[in-house]
């Protein structure tokens, strides 16, 4: 036998990588495939749930070639994933029956201001789940679904429709249909699991009228979860052992196991976690409470503030304006500008996350006179991600007592020097950028290495210790601050109820 390696897969919503990771934890080879995102009607937004399977299966083939090249002896499958996303499919032949719902689609503000209209459901909802009654969660979506598809609901209460998450379709597909599961990471991002029990909620399944019989059974977010079988490239029997929605495992490959640690991952969208310890926080001011991870027998929790829209604004520069050409360049074109020449722009593509959770809200850019410059906008697009991030933490930081535990920054973002010190500044606190930019591979890869016994929790916190990430130090005061955030704040009112 060679040398033990894991295989971690992590299906976000732009792309899909695979690492090979070995018995140090240490990333030795990796495959990597771009996905696509489809928007056809304003506010919907959709993906191919066979092209998120196939690019999956791709990328896991190629690595697994490349550890057989290297004799090495794959121990381990560890899943981290898109989360609120949700795809439908046939139990007999595993097509899917629509287009995946993409967590960022608003098709069903609708439905959710309906649920919305009765306080008591509202309440409810909250406190059971810790969410806010939104489109940004997968119950919505599968209401939606059943009611697009002919005769839908009544092959799902006959078990002949199966629903899931991205982790559920992708463990079916790689169990060869043997697995319908989620763990309990990602149920905890459907509104439909009490994150108190941690289980399906009848009463909920009600509330958004879904039958509880086309979901996946709940389980641990590390544990033996079923092995390969019938896949194409792929050997059989390499077992599942870990699998966490994408954020939280960020949050768990920092070793950010001490209740206070917080960890803010700068995607399409940003999550920003703060561990909570072994019980939920009753959510407050726009914030969510969700499960951090469950292993062990032992449950961790956290509050989540949830941005729409961060490296979205971004890619929209690029694709959308066309006014830079790489995200890259980005810094570079801010600190050419000594200020924004008081531009703010307001991402809200899809509405607005923590702590306004205002669907309503669209895209502004205010402050443009006929000096405005490509530069200016730039600016004020990394701007925007960091004010986005310190609202988060004022809401955070306002409910709990944990407010200096260790900011851990990681994704695309967080290689962008000007906005991580406009980020420290904006926070007044030191953030600790990772050298890793895949945190997710990796946290869920520590996941199941813990499970596999190739280390222990003391040997995660040791080799976070030693990893080299970057410090930022606040440079400025907070009171040469406050006026920016004072301006943010009206610029975000401005992009309030549009439609």
């Amino acid at each position: 036998m060679g040398e033990p390696c894991i295989v971690s897969i992590d299906e976000g919503t732009t792309g899909t990588r695979a690492l090979l990771i070995d018995g140090n934890g240490q990333v030795v080879k990796q495959a990597y495939r771009r996905l696509n995102v489809f928007y056809p009607y304003p506010g919907w937004v959709e993906q191919d749930a066979m092209e998120i399977w196939e690019s999956t299966r791709s990328v896991l083939a190629e690595v697994i070639d490349m550890a057989r090249a290297m004799s090495r002896d794959i121990v381990a499958l560890a899943i981290s994933n898109q989360r609120e996303t949700t795809v439908m499919w046939d139990a007999e032949t595993g097509k899917p029956l629509c287009p995946a719902i993409v967590w960022q689609c608003r098709r069903t503000e609708d439905i959710c201001a309906e649920l919305r209209q009765s306080k008591d459901t509202e309440d409810f909802v909250l406190e059971k789940t810790g969410l806010p009654i939104d489109p940004y969660f997968s119950a919505t979506k599968i209401a939606w679904m059943l009611d697009a598809i002919d005769g839908a609901r009544t092959l799902a209460e006959q078990g002949k429709i199966l629903v899931g998450t991205v982790d559920s379709w992708l463990v079916w597909n790689l169990t060869g249909g043997a697995m319908h599961i989620t763990d309990a990471t990602n149920a905890a991002r459907t509104q439909l699991m009490d994150i108190h029990s941690l289980s399906w909620s009848d009463a909920l399944a009600q509330i958004f009228e879904v039958p509880l019989r086309c979901l996946p059974t709940i389980v641990p977010s590390g544990e033996r979860q079923g092995t390969t079988s019938q896949v194409q490239g792929v050997p059989n029997d390499i077992p599942i052992l870990a699998i966490m929605g994408d954020s939280q495992a960020a949050l768990y490959g920092e070793a950010a196991f001490p209740r206070g640690d917080a960890k803010v991952t700068y995607g399409t969208g940003s999550s920003i976690l703060v561990n909570t310890g072994s019980k939920p926080m009753s959510p407050q001011k726009g914030l969510a409470a969700t499960v951090a991870w469950q292993v062990h027998g032992e449950t961790f929790y956290a509050l989540e503030g949830i941005i729409h829209s961060t490296g979205a604004g971004i890619e929209w520069l690029r694709e959308g304006l066309q006014i830079i050409s790489d995200a890259g360049e980005c810094e570079r074109l801010a600190q050419s500008m000594a200020d924004t020449g008081d531009v703010f722009f307001v991402p809200a593509f899809a509405g607005l996350g923590t702590p306004w959770w205002n669907s309503k809200a669209r895209g502004t850019i205010v402050g443009i006179t006929r000096g405005t410059k490509r530069e200016h906008i730039v600016r004020a697009a990394l701007d925007a991600i960091a004010f986005q991030v310190k609202d988060v933490f004022d809401a955070i930081d306002a409910i709990t007592s944990h407010a200096s535990g260790v900011i851990y920054c990681g994704g695309g973002g967080s290689r962008n020097g000007y906005l991580m010190q406009f980020q420290a500044d904006l926070l007044q606190r030191p953030i600790v950028t990772s050298n890793n930019p895949e945190a997710s591979s990796m946290g869920v890869a520590n996941m199941a290495g813990l499970v596999a016994g190739l280390w222990t929790d003391s040997d995660l916190i040791v080799r976070r210790e030693s990893l080299p990430g970057k410090r930022y130090l606040p440079k400025k005061a907070s009171v040469e601050m406050e006026p920016l955030v004072s301006r943010w704040h009206e610029a975000v009112k401005r992009s309030f109820n549009w439609v």
